[in-house]
């Protein structure tokens, strides 16, 4: 299921130390790889519009201008300057280009091409989109680009010429199409002074890139920056482009992995991790260090990793088996992807999540819901621990629950106008087991006396979003789930959120062994107390008079 972008909180918005760092050290200020990819596409847009001399490729550059942004397609000024973006591997540079022209070519109604093959060629249709990348790191010499040398006669003399290779042809001869300078900062300097007339002209030696090709670039900082192997910097370079520096956010980084990922394996936990633990995103690297870093790319290759171990040890045991939990493993892939200290706290996190979230997850999911046994482990590591991986197995336990029971929510009120009475029912029963679960898991577990509310009150807001992004997604739907916000918050249907408010207010201390729903945890800004109940359901699912009306019923029910 696909979470509504926009749910991240705003702290995980926030640069990582090491980004704050480089800007002290660059003096450029640092955008997010988002917030630069409107600006790339806007002057990728102006680079491919003709200004009349064709018309036909302007309203398609028109078009898709005003599907993007929404107003119509202007182009006041009279030279465009190329963009380099530049700042520390694996933030999204180089993808920040792909997007853009992948998106500008859908929006456009043609086909995109990424460094097309010479077999390919017979298929690319000159309206197509292009991106020819150009890997510049360690290039010494321009020939890579200009070609070899071709000799011809005219008029009886010998006349020497380049031959371009075939990709760059590719960017003369289309309509629209990108050359894309990769590591441009990776090369030697006289390779970047000679690229200057590529970003300038579009031109290499007598090699022509195509008037409509946007030429751009991008490149590490190089030295104790980013700890990349940079050249020498060019000035010329410099002051002819338009350098920015880009970054990427944890919260944008979990926004993009929720969405990528939407069966029952998700992101194997590694949102639960970095939720409680942001500043290991993109941490600030010691000069002397080696080996692997934290960065979005190496968290990519994690979390993929770690996809599969979870993959292949839930195959193992819906064979039958018993394996032990893959730590040993998990270890391994952490170390070789993260670097080694973060892999020691990662195998923590991970041996909290198999011995005790995990398996109270699904306990509690199960028609005898949770044992003694399971009750006094979570309890532990609930209530009676206080350190950080207290709180990131106690958010695993949670987003296990939310993620196993928003589909089944879904599936039992969504139920056919046309159905039986009795599939009716069925339905609503399902729809009821699975909203007590969700109750007795936010309010039934310890999170009260754990100090755990924040958790609680962000399972719900997720369980919310799950299920109205599944009504969004499914063509008949026959029940009012809810909708999300122009903030991008979930508000549930009145229905719907009566229904939790209920099974929530009856995981109290009379009505469960373990409730804490009425137990109250503030005084109420209007007098008397603020319940668990009250407190942990808001934000975006604030619906007062239904809590207080429950809160009322479950009073009169223990009274």
């Amino acid at each position: 299921m696909v979470h509504n972008p926009k749910f991240r909180v705003s702290q995980l918005q926030e640069k990582p130390p090491a980004i704050n760092e480089i800007e002290e050290q660059t003096g450029l200020e640092a955008r997010t790889v988002g917030s630069i990819l409107p600006v790339v596409k806007k002057d990728i847009l102006r680079t491919w519009h003709t200004g009349g001399k064709d018309q036909q490729v302007d309203a398609r550059v028109e078009s898709a201008w005003e599907k993007t942004f929404g107003y119509p397609f202007n182009a006041a000024s009279e030279k465009i300057t190329p963009i380099v973006i530049k700042g520390p591997p694996g933030h999204g540079k180089t993808t920040t280009w792909r997007v853009a022209c992948r998106e500008l070519a859908q929006e456009m109604g043609v086909r995109y091409w990424q460094n097309p093959t010479t077999e390919q060629l017979p298929k690319v249709a000159p309206e197509d989109v292009v991106l020819v990348m150009e890997d510049m790191a360690g290039e010494v010499t321009a020939s890579a680009l200009r070609g070899v040398t071709h000799i011809s006669e005219q008029n009886g003399t010998s006349v020497s010429s380049f031959a371009p290779p075939q990709r760059i042809l590719f960017t003369r001869d289309q309509d629209c199409s990108v050359f894309l300078l990769d590591d441009l900062e990776n090369a030697m300097v006289n390779v970047k002074n000679r690229m200057l007339s590529a970003l300038e002209e579009k031109k290499i030696n007598d090699v022509n890139l195509g008037e409509r090709s946007y030429v751009a670039g991008t490149g590490n900082f190089g030295g104790k920056i980013d700890g990349t192997n940079t050249t020498k910097e060019s000035s010329a370079l410099t002051s002819r482009t338009q350098v920015l520096f880009g970054y990427d956010t944890v919260g944008n980084w979990m926004d993009r992995a929720e969405q990528r990922f939407d069966d029952s394996i998700g992101t194997a936990y590694v949102v639960d991790y970095l939720m409680e633990h942001p500043g290991n995103f993109h941490p600030i690297r010691d000069p002397k260090a080696r080996g692997p870093i934290a960065t979005p790319r190496s968290w990519d290759a994690f979390l993929n990793r770690m996809r599969d171990i979870i993959g292949d040890y839930e195959a193992q045991v819906g064979a039958g088996l018993n394996p032990p939990p893959p730590l040993d493993m998990i270890r391994m892939q952490a170390s070789a992807s993260l670097g080694k200290a973060l892999a020691t706290d990662l195998s923590a996190f991970y041996q909290n999540l198999f011995s005790v979230a995990r398996p109270a997850a699904k306990e509690l999911l199960s028609k005898a819901g949770l044992s003694d046994n399971t009750r006094a482990l979570l309890t532990d590591v609930v209530v009676n621990q206080k350190d950080s991986a207290s709180y990131t197995a106690t958010r695993a336990y949670l987003s296990t629950v939310m993620k196993a029971a928003a589909p089944k929510v879904f599936d039992g009120l969504n139920v056919s106008p046309d159905a039986t009475e009795e599939d009716k029912k069925l339905g609503r029963a399902k729809a009821g087991f699975y909203l007590r679960k969700v109750a007795e898991a936010c309010f039934g577990s310890g999170m009260v006396a754990g100090a755990k509310g924040n958790l609680v009150t962000q399972a719900l807001q997720d369980f919310s979003r799950d299920v109205i992004a599944i009504a969004e997604q499914t063509d008949a739907v026959t029940f009012d789930f809810g909708h999300f916000n122009s903030n991008g918050e979930p508000r549930l249907g009145v229905d719907l959120f009566k229904a939790l408010t209920n099974f929530c207010s009856k995981v109290n201390s009379s009505d469960h062994p373990h409730g804490e729903a009425l137990n109250v945890v503030a005084k109420h800004s209007k007098g008397g107390g603020l319940t668990a109940l009250e407190s942990f359901l808001k934000d975006g699912l604030t619906a007062t008079e239904q809590i207080q009306d429950a809160q009322e019923a479950a009073h009169l029910a223990m009274s």
